[in-house]
């Protein structure tokens, strides 16, 4: 058993939060040769062809863990580094230590800036500055992570084969009164919001991974 890490919207977080997302959808990046039928290029995986053979998953294999990760705002540190500066800019770099006596405000949670100072806290310890700095998905660190999966089922599909159910599965839900196509158009529009215009159309190859929360 290997952990893996896999970051979420805040919108997702929510979603697994309460139990409504059991699924992801991550774009597929070939490894050598797709296990097409003959051997080319026709749209279709070989019929004998399993998961495995499309190369090494990055959210490992069923039972796996997945450490969630999402933005956060977290009580830091602010380092000046005068000794170097950006490229960009030519002002002193600047790096954010975070604090690990003080929780983590998720932003899933709570979107907005803080603007109180943690208890036993101070915003100045002589030249060192302190205050709330928001930490992307993909650099909240291990500790702060709330959140933990196991890989149940892991697949290899088109994007547009998404159905109903499926769409359900990654966290949206249905409309009362509506079709149940519904569901697969607004994943349709959440896929876009974060890949892109025209990233649903391109179509592309996508790991399928359905997973169980454990916490």
């Amino acid at each position: 058993m290997k952990e893996h890490v896999i970051t979420y919207s805040a919108a997702m977080i929510r979603a697994r939060r309460e139990g409504r997302k059991t699924q992801t959808r991550r774009v597929y990046k070939p490894h050598g040769k797709f296990p097409y039928q003959d051997g080319e290029d026709t749209g279709n995986p070989s019929e004998s062809s399993t998961w495995t053979e499309w190369g090494p998953c990055p959210y490992g294999k069923p039972g796996d863990r997945l450490v969630v990760k999402e933005a956060a705002w977290m009580w830091c540190a602010k380092i000046i580094d005068r000794n170097r500066v950006t490229k960009k800019t030519g002002k002193p770099k600047v790096a954010w230590m975070e604090c690990r006596n003080v929780q983590p405000i998720y932003c899933a949670d709570h979107p907005e800036k803080p603007t109180h100072v943690p208890s036993g806290q101070r915003q100045k310890n002589g030249d060192v500055q302190y205050c709330w700095h928001k930490k992307n998905a993909r650099f909240l660190p291990r500790w702060a992570s709330r959140g933990l999966d196991e890989v149940v089922s892991i697949r290899v599909e088109r994007l547009n084969e998404i159905t109903h159910l499926d769409a359900i599965a990654e966290g949206c839900q249905p409309h009362p009164d509506c079709q149940s196509q519904s569901c697969c158009d607004d994943y349709r529009r959440l896929w876009e919001s974060i890949n892109g215009p025209g990233s649903w159309d391109a179509n592309p190859w996508v790991w399928v991974v359905t997973f169980k929360t454990l916490s």
